[in-house]
């Protein structure tokens, strides 16, 4: 309660952390696709951020493009092995 001001409602928001806690805690336990369908906020999170990630790298194909760098350098006209790095 020293956080917040006098008149701001801490009980919502404890409300929220011990809704969040035991959503998680039901998650640990739980086994099957319902995880993954209904996840809790900070799980939600994470899918986004990952799946997020590995949809970026798809789109921009910088795997490709980290591949073949030396032969596009090459190719380039940048012979020399310091100059390429």
């Amino acid at each position: 309660k020293k956080i917040y001001p006098p008149s701001y409602n801490v009980e919502k928001i404890i409300n929220e952390i011990q809704d969040t806690l035991r959503r998680e805690a039901e998650m640990e336990h739980s086994l099957g696709w319902s995880a993954i369908l209904f996840p809790s906020p900070a799980v939600k999170r994470m899918l986004f951020v990952g799946l997020g990630t590995a949809f970026a790298q798809q789109i921009v194909g910088i795997d490709a493009i980290q591949y073949f760098l030396l032969n596009i350098i090459e190719e380039a006209g940048i012979e020399d092995k310091t100059t390429q790095i």
